[in-house]
């Protein structure tokens, strides 16, 4: 039997053009650029291919081969506004800033109004740190597009990098409502009202504008039950507002009615990763991939559901082929450095960690990367500011110390919890808060999270010792009081969950993403002699009475001192044990000298607690139980108690 050969396809420029454009949109990327080859070898010349390719090249993490091709495009149409632009956008991700504004300049010169033009120069001067020359590129851009929804976003992350909070909040309701389902406006409007409170003005337009569009495709559902495209964009919608299940229902019933539905399947993964079912969500990537083995996103989606389930390196191979596709991805640049930062891998690790998505002002950071403090600050001004939660305030001022001993003054812009306790630390000349003015005259500006950067920590070796915060005489006194009402002692503190997830629904729905089950918890430390604290931030009644039932016996809630953090450190002093996961509380423990029993849960990779080791350089004397990676704390919590002589 003989095999039947199959003549390749053979179309004309027009249409071979025609297809490669449609796979490009579809974000068939080596496909498209197999088609605009053809293309060339047919026509050389073709300016629309060339410009195309180009594009196509900077997309796929080849900004230099891009230039090329768009530079033989403007051969043809030296006086394309649209062609520098691109060429700026190339240069602008490869961080040559002043050939990007050459390109941008060029472009304007050709077009004044060109919005497109205006917004990406707006974004290159924003990440320069030229936020006042942004803002207006932005403002221009507004002026000739008021419904320009790119531009009204990129303008709120400027002002709320300016901490400018209720006017970028109203950029963002511009966003969201300019252009349904901008999923990058949506998170972004969320983050900043969880910074302005609860009661903000934006909270309802928010709800409002994700229920307006939520009617629209419930209806089109109705209408159309067998398009699957409404059904996909509704399983979107859903999941904005954390209602996972029924987005999922949505998203398998595109995938039924259009098998072959890229999004649909992807989609699939993600709410399986966020339903904290990251094995399940694995097949659904890989599916994507065989349909679309060149997208970036899918790619990093991957790399984060093998980084939970602790396959490292699959993980790492995944999030590497997603930064070779879109050098300029955040999310994949910052799983990365999860992944390095826990193997002690600290030169690329820090590089990485200047792209999460809590720094917003990253050009200082940038610049880091490529010029390090010098060895003498004699005569420099240093302004670090916190940019994470408190607990994250804590454990890298460990390296403050390290720029007093390079004779720099520094200055430092606490949250206000914090600001009480680090006003006593020597290596610290100035301790402000939000709302204070910054000090002049300052030589270098950045976050504190970015100092082991700064200082060139590339080894274990570098590892600093956690700061050290004397208790005040007077929260001693007051807390010992308290102990003293509650019996005789030992104490041990607990707690359950830690932190929130980085996206949070318009509901104020709390998402933990460090947490173990209170009951499961009480049950390890049934039998302990000791007088239980519950030091667990905002608990609800339900988990108290939870963990109490399954200890056997009365706790006491100490949990209103997370409020009163000179108060907490009194008591993490006084207390005898402490039993939780990785919170604000056991970055305290460690600056009064204290050591914590650490539970640590693999749904998220917490690089201070380095995987694998019952141990971790970054907290002397801690030891660590880990859940293991099928989910199970049975061998975690049974060490536990043996350590805690309970078994």
């Amino acid at each position: 039997m003989s095999s039947q050969k199959t003549e390749p396809l053979v179309l004309n420029v027009e249409d071979a053009l025609q297809l490669a454009m449609r796979l490009h949109q579809d974000g068939r990327l080596e496909e498209a650029e197999h088609v605009y080859q053809e293309v060339l070898k047919q026509d050389p010349g073709n300016s629309s291919a060339l410009h195309y390719l180009g594009i196509l090249m900077v997309q796929m993490g080849q900004p230099e081969d891009g230039i090329i091709y768009i530079r033989r495009a403007l051969a043809n149409y030296p006086d394309n506004p649209q062609m520098h632009n691109h060429i700026g956008e190339a240069f602008r991700t490869m961080g040559r800033f002043d050939d990007a504004v050459k390109e941008y300049e060029h472009a304007l010169s050709l077009d004044p109004d060109c919005v497109e033009v205006l917004n990406n120069f707006g974004v290159a001067l924003s990440m320069h740190g030229d936020l006042d020359a942004a803002l207006a590129r932005f403002n221009q851009a507004l002026a000739i597009a008021p419904d320009y929804a790119e531009a009204w976003n990129n303008k709120g992350v400027l002002l709320e990098n300016l901490d400018k909070l209720d006017d970028a909040a109203a950029c963002y309701a511009e966003a969201v409502k300019n252009k349904q389902n901008y999923t990058d406006a949506i998170a972004a409007f969320e983050s900043v009202l969880r910074r302005l409170g609860t009661n903000s003005k934006w909270r309802a337009q928010l709800k409002e504008e994700l229920e307006s569009s939520l009617g629209k495709y419930e209806k089109l559902v109705d209408e159309y039950p067998d398009f699957a495209e409404p059904h996909n964009v509704l399983g979107v919608l859903l999941c904005e507002r954390s209602r996972f299940e029924e987005g999922l229902e949505h998203y398998r019933k595109a995938v039924m009615l259009k098998p072959d539905f890229i999004e649909a399947i992807n989609n699939i993964g993600v709410a399986l990763h966020e339903l904290e079912q990251p094995q399940e969500a694995i097949p659904y990537y890989l599916r994507a991939l065989e349909l679309r083995p060149d997208d970036p996103q899918i790619h990093c989606n991957l790399g984060g559901a093998y980084q939970e389930t602790m396959n490292l390196e699959a993980s790492e191979k995944e999030l590497q082929i997603a930064l070779e596709l879109k050098s300029d991805y955040p999310e994949a640049h910052y799983n990365m450095a999860l992944l390095q930062l826990a193997s002690g891998r600290f030169s690329e690790g820090w590089r990485n960690y200047v792209w999460r998505g809590s720094l917003k002002d990253k050009a200082s950071a940038f610049d880091l990367i490529d010029h390090p403090l010098p060895r003498d600050l004699a005569g420099k001004r240093i302004h670090l500011f916190r940019n994470q939660g408190v607990g994250d305030e804590v454990f890298f001022l460990r390296y403050a110390a390290e720029l007093k001993r390079r004779n720099a003054w520094v200055s430092y812009r606490a949250s206000r919890k914090m600001k009480p306790l680090v006003q006593r630390l020597a290596c610290l000349d100035l301790v402000t808060e939000k709302g204070e003015d910054e000090p002049r005259n300052i030589d270098y500006r950045f976050s504190v999270a970015d100092l082991p950067l700064a200082l060139g920590m590339s080894s274990w070796s570098d590892v600093a010792p956690s700061i050290q915060l004397p208790v005040l005489p007077d929260a001693l006194d007051k807390v010992k009081k308290r102990l003293q009402n509650i019996g005789p002692g030992p104490f041990v503190g607990v707690t359950w969950r830690a932190g929130t997830a980085e996206r949070v629904d318009f509901t104020n729905e709390r998402l933990p993403y460090k947490i173990m089950s209170p009951d499961l918890l009480g049950a390890s430390l049934k039998g302990i002699s000791a007088g239980i604290l519950i030091l667990q931030r905002h608990p609800e009644k339900e988990e108290i009475d939870q963990f109490a039932t399954a200890l056997g016996q009365g706790v006491h809630d100490f949990s209103d001192l997370n409020e009163n953090l000179e108060e907490m450190l009194a008591l993490l002093s006084l207390i005898d044990d402490y039993v939780g996961v990785s919170n604000t509380n056991v970055h305290l423990a460690a600056a009064a000298g204290k050591t914590v029993h650490i539970l640590a849960p693999t749904t998220v990779l917490d690089w201070r607690w380095v995987p694998g080791g019952e141990t971790s350089p970054w907290f002397p004397g801690f030891d660590i139980y880990r859940q293991d990676g099928s989910g199970s704390w049975a061998n975690a919590l049974s060490a536990l108690r043996a350590d805690l002589s309970l078994n």
